[in-house]
């Protein structure tokens, strides 16, 4: 939200593969902005193309949690947080583009 809405800049990659963690912080990094752009007449467009990864992106951080949800026998405890998470990814990853949410209108229904 940070780089689309204040910095004026789209990440263009925005995938698992470009997020660092600091474990002893807990704090998320972006990285790789080689496919960055400054956003402009496509901005909206362009933007629920980076909804898709998004999508991706959560299905990845999901998937990867029931894994150790798994290995750890934690079971299939789900909260509300992960139900919600899970509930997006269709709508972020639909196929006709112009259906997509912003990350506006995701930024409202998580938060």
């Amino acid at each position: 939200s940070y780089l689309h809405d204040t910095a004026g800049v789209a990440h263009g990659d925005f995938y698992a593969h470009n997020i660092k963690v600091d474990n002893a912080s807990g704090r998320l990094y972006l990285l790789d902005f080689g496919a960055s752009y400054s956003k402009g007449q496509y901005e909206k467009k362009a933007e629920k193309i980076e909804v898709r990864a998004f999508g991706v992106l959560l299905q990845e951080l999901l998937e990867r949690r029931k894994q150790e949800a798994d290995r750890t026998n934690e079971g299939s405890q789900q909260s509300k947080a992960i139900k919600l998470l899970e509930d997006l990814i269709p709508s972020c990853m639909d196929k006709s583009v112009a259906s997509r949410p912003s990350f506006g209108e995701l930024r409202e229904i998580i938060f």
